[in-house]
Parts: structure tokens; C-alpha cells; sequence
């Protein structure tokens, strides 16, 4: 009790009998004798108590029950309002149900008047511990009030980076949008000089022509970069992942990363595998993906010297696909800051590589739509390697890449699994996955189900519901068109969902393991 006798305190008596009044405030005095500064305070009337309160606490309110034709618990709320200390009703012929009353009412504690003027002891206890409740109940409503503040404060300062982004986002996206048409006036006359239409070219000034040509090749690429960041963000980020010979997706993009790299005079060289099996990609943002990396890696190269590009079979599940540079390398702090937005290496590494970097943070975003991941190594003085990872085409390949990005997502996230089966002759399973895709979020997959014309399209952000809505708004556009029939040619129903860790086994058997427009196609031998 030694906190609680430490400090200055006050009595409130309230009682209409002035004898009982002043054997309370004896018993009071008595039991109290111990503290250093210790007051009360006599009431006969409450009107009067309730005026002349003290202006802060803590004190201690010992209210009558009777009260000539009131009751002490009519008066309970008005003095519990004031907040000074906790108030305990006295009676001299009480029974249960008035102290049930009392308490119902929020009274701290309900004493017979016998106790306080035959047991001093427990006296002391009972008023002791009412004011041990009043204090750590104030302490706890001080700090409730704190904390909804705090979280006043933090939910507009959210609201407002959260407008502010939302700003900054908009400007960018609609910037990047104006760029479009200088940028392709920019390239199509550099292009007619090039050729020699508007007269002769000196072999400087092709050379000039195609140092233009090549930086605003490097805009364009930014602005697509930065909207598609923004449609990534809004969700509507169109996605068509299919079985992809990766030999044939690296083949189309060697003409322009070589075209890039001799302006430089780096060699780009492409180091493939012809066995590979085919993967389960989006062969767009595979493209984008690699050269992103290929153009970094050139930036950061030395005439003379080569660029790599290579993949091999990383597991049972997905392949690998790397680019790898001769130049400056990095140091372990460099790299674990690398994949952060509008950062790009070292004041030394940005004299000869303009930009922002923002093209590695799209690199993560479009490998992970594509079901990757992201690796770097570098050996400063050295080179360095950057590489990503695709699934192989096949269900289980696949459902083990979605389960792992969910999991980055959200480690205690849900997968919703969905059925959508379409009686469309002029739709094959390949026109269905891409009306599917058409709809879908970018990280929602679509795989075959089990069931003639049936997909299952896999989630772990939508829940059924609204992926119902988005495919019924889609329906009457595109595939009811493609109908002759009256009915309905598509019907939409939820197959389960289950915890990310439950998600694998349960969707396993949902889906066709076999089906070869999904998973197989022709094998190129070249690259």
C-alpha cells in the first residue's frame, strides 16, 4: 500500500444523517491516520457535495443509499462523471439486491456502515482497494484514449500518403501517356534520315541517328514500364500465361538487345540448352523481363566487353534464366538495396548509367505475374548475374510456383479455387483461358479442370464473389456472342478455399495433369 499512502488524498462523505455523518468521518479519520495529508469532507445534502467536489483527485466518495426521498444511486453517474474517485455506496440496512443494484450502476464498491465503524481493518482494505481499481482503470482509460488518438492520427496521416500516392501515381501514368506520341514522331523520323529519304547520310551522322534512335528506344521503354507498374497496382494488368518454348522467346529478343549492345560495342551472346522443357509464362513480360536486364547490364559494361544471356533447368519445377555482365560488380550492400524503388548503385556506377532504376523494380514485379523469382550475385570489380525463375508447364509445376508467391504475398492468406465451364463450339480450351485471362487478376492462374470445357482459375486475393461479378460482366461482351444457343453458355461456381499451406493437395485434384494444349507444344532446336 506504500504507493497509495504516498499521496495527498480527499474524502467525500454524503450521508442526510448528521450523526452517521460523523461517526463515518471518526472511523474515516481513524483509519486513515497513517497518511500524511489526508482531508474529508461532510455532505448532508448531495446537491450541495456534487458543487463543491474537489477540482481533481484522487478522492475517495462514500455516498448514502438513502437519501431522505432520493436514493444514493440516482447520484452515482453524476459523481462518477467527474473522474476524481472511485464511489462507494454505504447502507445501514442493505441486502443483496441493493448491492446488486449498486454495482449495476458502477459503484466501486457497496459497504455496510456497521464494517466502517466495527472493523477498521477491513475498512481500510475495502477503501484501499477502490482506489487501487479507480487508479489502474484511469491509468487504462488514459491510455485507451492515447491509443485512439495515436490511431486518429496514423489513419488521416494513411489517408493522406495514401492520396498523395494516389497523386503521384495519376501525374506519372499520365505524363508517361503524353510521351507516347513525341516519342513515336521522334523514332519514325529519325528512322526516314536513317534511310536517306530526306538526302544523303554521313556515316556521323547515322551514327548520331542511331545514338537518338537508342535513347529514345531506352524513353519508350521507361514509359511502358511506368504504366505498367500503374495497371499492376489497379489489378488491370492484362496476363496470358500459356505453354512458351523459352529458346523461342529468347530468339525474338536477340535482334534488339544485339542491336543495343553494338552502339556500345558490347557483344550479346545467348548460351541455351535446345532440351529445355516448355515453360508456363506470359512470353511478354518474359521479353520485357529480359531485356530490362540485358540493357542494365549493358549500361554497366565496357566497350569490348560481352553480355550473357543463359538458362538451364533450375529444379523439378522451374527453369532458370540468367544475364550476366562484365562490369563494375557490386558490393553485398549494394545488392540488398538494388530492387528498391529509383535507387540505382553508387554515385561512381550512375556517372555512366543514367536513370532511375526503376526498370529493375519492374523486372520483380514481372517475374513474380510470372510465378518467379528474382537472384542476384555479384563480385565487386568482377561482373554481375542476375537471374530469374519461370515454372515448367504442368499443373503441379505451376500450383507449386502460385503457392509460393502467395506465400510471399501472405504468409496467412486463403486460395479460392473456381470453376468456370463454358459449352462454346467455337471456343477451344485455348480461346477459354484467354477470354479468362481477359478478366482475371493479374495474379489469379487459370489451369484445366477436369471436366471437358472446364478451368479452374486459382486466387489468393479475390474471393469467389467478385470474381463471379467480373466474369458475369465479361459474359455478354464476348463469350454470349460467340453462342447460337439460348441458354446460358457458361456457368460459374466455387470449388473451395483453403489455407495457403492446405491450398496444394485440395486444388491437386482438380485439376488435369495431362491435358497437352496446356502443357506441351513443338520443341525448337536453335537459339
Amino acid at each position: 500500500m506504500s504507493g497509495l499512502d504516498s499521496q495527498p488524498i480527499q474524502a467525500v462523505l454524503v450521508d442526510d444523517n448528521g450523526d452517521h455523518l460523523n461517526l463515518l468521518a471518526c472511523a474515516l479519520e481513524n483509519t486513515m491516520n497513517n497518511r500524511a495529508q489526508f482531508v474529508v469532507h461532510k455532505y448532508r445534502d448531495p446537491h450541495v457535495a456534487l458543487a463543491e467536489l474537489p477540482a481533481e483527485g484522487p478522492a475517495i466518495i462514500l455516498c448514502d443509499y438513502q437519501l431522505g426521498s432520493t436514493s444514493g444511486i440516482e447520484w452515482l453517474n453524476d459523481f462518477e462523471r467527474a473522474e476524481i474517485g472511485p464511489v462507494i455506496i454505504i447502507t445501514s440496512s442493505g441486502d443483496q439486491q441493493i448491492a446488486a443494484e449498486a454495482f449495476r450502476n458502477g459503484a466501486s464498491d457497496y459497504l455496510d456502515k456497521s464494517v466502517a465503524f466495527e472493523n477498521p481493518h477491513e475498512f481500510e482494505q475495502r477503501i484501499h482497494d477502490a482506489l487501487r481499481r479507480f487508479t489502474l482503470e484511469n491509468a487504462n482509460k488514459t491510455l485507451t484514449r492515447q491509443l485512439k488518438l495515436s490511431n486518429t492520427e496514423l489513419r488521416e496521416t494513411n489517408t493522406r500518403l495514401s492520396e498523395l500516392a494516389d497523386t503521384a501515381h495519376r501525374f506519372v501514368e499520365d505524363v508517361a501517356h503524353e510521351f507516347r506520341t513525341p516519342l513515336a514522331v521522334i523514332m519514325e523520323f529519325a528512322s526516314i534520315i536513317s534511310d536517306g529519304l530526306g538526302g544523303e547520310v554521313t556515316p556521323a551522322q547515322r551514327e548520331y541517328l542511331e545514338f537518338i534512335t537508342s535513347a529514345t528506344s531506352d524513353l519508350t521503354q521507361l514509359v511502358d514500364d511506368f504504366l505498367d507498374s500503374g495497371k499492376l497496382r489497379a489489378g488491370t494488368l492484362r496476363v496470358e500465361r500459356k505453354p512458351q518454348n523459352i529458346l523461342h522467346v529468347l530468339e525474338d529478343l536477340l535482334p534488339i538487345v544485339r542491336a543495343r549492345g553494338s552502339i556500345k560495342n558490347v557483344d550479346v551472346a545467348c548460351e541455351c540448352p535446345t532440351n529445355l522443357p516448355y515453360v508456363y509464362v506470359d512470353a511478354e513480360k518474359t521479353r520485357r523481363t529480359i531485356v530490362n536486364l540485358v540493357v542494365n547490364a549493358i549500361k554497366f559494361s565496357n566497350p569490348g566487353q560481352s553480355v550473357r544471356i543463359w538458362a538451364e533447368q533450375d529444379s523439378d519445377d522451374m527453369i532458370r534464366i540468367g544475364v550476366s555482365d562484365m562490369g563494375p560488380g557490386m558490393s553485398p550492400e549494394q545488392v540488398q538495396q538494388l530492387f528498391k524503388r529509383f535507387e540505382q548503385g553508387t554515385p561512381d556506377t550512375q556517372i555512366s548509367a543514367k536513370g532511375f532504376g526503376l526498370g529493375l523494380c519492374i523486372v520483380k514485379e514481372l517475374v513474380a505475374i510470372n510465378l518467379g523469382s528474382v537472384s542476384v550475385s555479384s563480385v565487386l570489380g568482377e561482373g554481375s548475374t542476375f537471374s530469374v525463375t519461370v515454372p515448367i508447364a504442368g499443373a503441379k509445376h505451376v500450383l507449386y510456383a502460385f503457392i509460393a508467391r502467395a506465400l510471399e504475398r501472405d504468409r496467412n492468406g486463403r486460395v479460392h479455387a473456381t470453376s468456370l465451364r463454358v459449352n462454346v463450339p467455337k471456343l477451344d480450351m485455348n480461346g477459354i483461358r484467354m477470354f479468362v485471362a481477359s478478366v482475371c487478376h493479374p495474379n489469379d492462374i487459370v489451369l484445366p479442370g477436369i471436366e471437358d470445357g472446364q478451368v479452374v482459375i486459382l486466387s489468393d486475393g479475390s474471393d469467389w464473389t467478385e470474381l463471379n461479378e467480373r466474369l458475369s460482366r465479361m459474359s455478354s461482351d464476348r463469350i454470349s456472342r460467340l453462342s447460337d444457343q439460348s441458354e446460358s453458355p457458361f456457368s460459374i461456381e466455387p470449388l473451395g478455399s483453403w489455407s495457403i499451406y492446405a491450398a496444394s493437395d485440395q486444388i491437386s485434384e482438380l485439376i488435369d495433369h495431362t491435358h497437352e494444349e496446356f502443357y506441351h507444344g513443338e520443341v525448337s532446336t536453335h537459339c
